[in-house]
């Protein structure tokens, strides 16, 4: 095929994945074809550059819960398991804030506190405390 009747796509999907083309080739190609490499060159960089702020943004969010969670965690490992039923009725029972026991609720669907067993309800106390902080706005009890 005639480079000069090739299209912009076969160029891009012939030669620009090609490790043996030059970027310098490639530019001169794009260029000559009438592409603005570098108006597309910045607005990659503003598209990628989102992403990635964002993945970071993700990324400490993930290690703040994890942290909460690893805290929540310590703190009803020591606390007596009634006091642990306690806490988790008190937040089902709507005392933390309606967002915290629409967290709580739904964990009782099936079964009581009272029948749910001891590390089970330990977890369930430490997932519904990190909801609660990271929310921002709720009450711990």
């Amino acid at each position: 095929m005639n480079r000069a009747k090739q299209t912009l796509t076969d160029l891009l999907q012939e030669q620009a994945l090609d490790p043996s083309t030059s970027v310098k080739q490639l530019q001169q190609q794009l260029r000559s074809a009438g592409v603005d490499i570098d108006r597309i060159v910045r607005r990659a960089n503003e598209l990628v550059g989102a992403r990635v702020r964002e993945h970071y943004r993700d990324m400490a969010q993930k290690q703040k819960r994890k942290g909460l969670l690893e805290a929540a965690i310590s703190h009803f490992e020591t606390m007596p398991i009634a006091e642990v039923r306690s806490w988790l009725q008190w937040v089902a029972g709507g005392a933390a804030g309606p967002d915290a026991q629409i967290v709580a609720q739904p964990c009782f669907k099936n079964k009581s506190a009272e029948e749910m067993g001891e590390a089970e309800l330990r977890n369930l106390a430490a997932e519904i405390r990190v909801t609660i902080e990271s929310s921002d706005d709720g009450k711990s009890g």
